[in-house]
């Protein structure tokens, strides 16, 4: 089994953590299921993220962004630009 470089690492676990928020919503995201989402033990998170806090707040750093930018790769190209905005805003708002 090939390892991944941090960076892919990291990518990939924000990536998988922005759609465990989506699904599962904040409060009943753990760092196990994010992990679980990514597909990597969960050793492999805590190599990339000192905790679940630096975790959140890199997703939240993340999501902004792509909120910014007018992007979004988890959520359906048929989504409209105003229910994308509107998930995104809850998003935040469970994480704040």
């Amino acid at each position: 089994m090939t390892r991944l470089p941090v960076e892919e690492r990291r990518k990939a676990l924000l990536e998988a953590s922005i759609r465990v928020i989506e699904r599962d919503g904040y409060t009943e995201t753990t760092t196990r299921t994010i992990a679980a989402e990514a597909n990597m033990p969960l050793a492999s998170l805590h190599c990339v993220f000192a905790s679940r806090q630096e975790l959140i707040a890199a997703t939240l750093k993340l999501m902004s962004t792509q909120i910014v930018n007018g992007r979004n790769s988890t959520r359906s190209l048929t989504t409209s630009p105003q229910d994308i905005l509107e998930g995104r805003i809850t998003d935040l708002d469970q994480l704040i």
